[in-house]
């Protein structure tokens, strides 16, 4: 189960990679082979690399600084 885990943690960190446009020539053998093995991994690849909804899903995120000042209203009415 560890193995899965690390294996998955590996591609994520991959496709992450690559999205930012850091991948070594290594890397990129690495992502091409394990989007060869599959129709799954790749269409998982695509879904995952694609640049408009990695755009929406950036833009979907809260705003960090919105969430901190809710955090501390909270901790600071219960005080």
């Amino acid at each position: 189960m560890a193995e899965d885990t690390k294996y998955i943690e590996r591609i994520a960190a991959l496709i992450t990679a690559y999205i930012c446009g850091n991948l070594t020539k290594e890397e990129t053998f690495e992502l091409e082979e394990w989007c060869m093995q599959s129709v799954a991994n790749q269409a998982l690849f695509d879904k995952l690399s694609d640049p408009e909804r990695v755009e929406r899903t950036i833009n979907d995120l809260p705003d960090l600084e919105t969430l901190r000042a809710e955090g501390w209203n909270r901790i600071a009415a219960w005080l």
